[in-house]
């Protein structure tokens, strides 16, 4: 019993260390330009300990009064000064087939290294401590680009998953117990 509140506290002490953290924004409806990237959404994101972001965007399309059949969803962190694009998340996409179609559209996942958000062999991005801002993106297209496309109630989340806590999960639990005793210790 000992040997697992030790290891309890080692796992907390490690936590605390290893600094996981997160935000969302939500907005009630962001308009999207024609044919055209749009940024809906942004978060400022500050990062204490090396990390990777985990980024989830989503929201409801509307095609309004456009023939815009198909939406493009994805996010991009940029450095503190809002100018770079150091990573970016796959895209999701939808077609709304009908002119009263409203399908939800989402992405998520580790953001990648770099400015594509549809290549497959790109690095996940490991965010150096610093200041940073996560932006949510949508491009309408396949048709005319007239009228006024509208992505409903958008949801932009992240959270940060430091080098620590990951090796935690990796090495196992077993790894910070001496099993020999009721010591615990930090592999």
């Amino acid at each position: 019993m000992r040997s697992m509140l030790f290891a309890g506290l080692a796992l907390f002490a490690s936590c605390a260390f290893a600094s996981t953290f997160g935000d969302s924004i939500y907005a009630a409806s962001a308009p999207i330009n024609n044919c055209d990237d749009t940024k809906l959404l942004s978060l400022p994101v500050n990062v204490s300990v090396p990390s990777r972001i985990n980024v989830s965007a989503q929201g409801t399309y509307n095609r309004q009064s456009t023939d815009l059949t198909l939406v493009r969803l994805y996010a991009y962190l940029l450095d503190g000064t809002d100018t770079t694009i150091l990573a970016a998340s796959q895209f999701g996409y939808v077609v709304a087939t009908g002119s009263t179609d409203s399908p939800f559209v989402s992405t998520a996942g580790l953001l990648h290294s770099g400015q594509s958000n549809h290549d497959p062999t790109a690095d996940i991005f490991m965010a150096a401590p610093g200041s940073y801002v996560l932006e949510m993106h949508a491009l309408a297209l396949n048709g005319a680009c007239t009228g006024n496309p509208v992505l409903f109630d958008p949801t932009l989340t992240y959270i940060l998953l430091s080098s620590a806590f990951d090796r935690i999960f990796a090495d196992g639990f077993q790894a910070m117990l001496n099993t020999g005793g009721d010591v615990a210790t930090v592999a």
